[in-house]
């Protein structure tokens, strides 16, 4: 049951991230921005993070994973 809950992390990590932490004039703010794809979905646009979606999704993975032993 470990990579179910850690892929619902890394994708809500995806998602909420750019959102909230975007527009920062940062080196990680411009990070987020590069790596990021817009979707646009009628009126609604959605950010979605694909690099943060792998880094997030595999150390939870591994957390989770670790706490189930």
């Amino acid at each position: 049951m470990a990579l179910p809950s850690a892929i619902m992390v890394g994708a809500i990590a995806a998602l909420a991230v750019p959102y909230a932490i975007g527009d920062l004039e940062t080196e990680f703010g411009q990070f987020i921005r590069d790596t990021s794809i817009r979707l646009d979905f009628g009126s609604v646009q959605v950010t979605w993070s694909w690099m943060l979606f792998a880094i997030i999704t595999l150390f939870a993975w591994g957390f989770f994973a670790w706490a189930q032993k």
